[in-house]
């Protein structure tokens, strides 16, 4: 009668539990890699149709703030516009693409950082950002009424007097 191996039975069931472990650590590094790219392609995707890149807007008039956000994949939930770090406007959503449009009317000349965050349901933060110049409007001889609705653009007046001195 032949005698059996019993090392040959312990060698077959050591090398299935190696194998097993081995299946089980190559599906989760496959699963954390999957995950990861799947997270990083939800990031929401801003773009700023105006104003444009580098534009220059004059001190005191309204600018019209438009941008659109694009949910890359997760839902987008927030959508933020600052100006140099202060909010100036948000919107709270829940859907694929947004357009937002805000009014800004800057009140100093100099260039100014215009931001838009936006959040998807992932908590992906996505921003923008630009520099616009402001300058001031044009006021030629001081008077604080700008040359565009100065009736005297040259001469010193008042505001009373459409830009002109009053009558003595």
């Amino acid at each position: 009668m032949k005698r059996k191996n019993p090392w040959l039975k312990v060698l077959i069931i050591s090398a299935f539990v190696i194998l097993s472990l081995l299946i089980v650590v190559l599906g989760f590094v496959a699963y954390r890699v999957v995950a990861l790219n799947l997270k990083k392609s939800a990031r929401p995707v801003i773009e700023v149709v105006s104003p444009e890149i580098d534009a220059v807007l004059l001190e005191g008039e309204q600018v019209d703030v438009l941008a659109t956000v694009k949910s890359g994949g997760s839902p987008v939930e927030r959508f933020e516009f600052y100006v140099d770090g202060m909010l100036a406007g948000s919107r709270k959503v829940d859907s694929d693409v947004l357009t937002a449009h805000w009014n800004w009317s800057p009140e100093l000349a100099g260039t100014h950082r215009l931001t838009f965050l936006a959040e998807n349901a992932q908590d992906q933060l996505t921003s923008v950002e630009l520099d616009v110049a402001i300058t001031s409007v044009p006021d030629g001889d001081g008077d604080g009424v700008p040359d565009e609705t100065d009736a005297c653009p040259d001469v010193y007046g008042t505001a009373v007097g459409s830009g002109c001195p009053l009558p003595t």
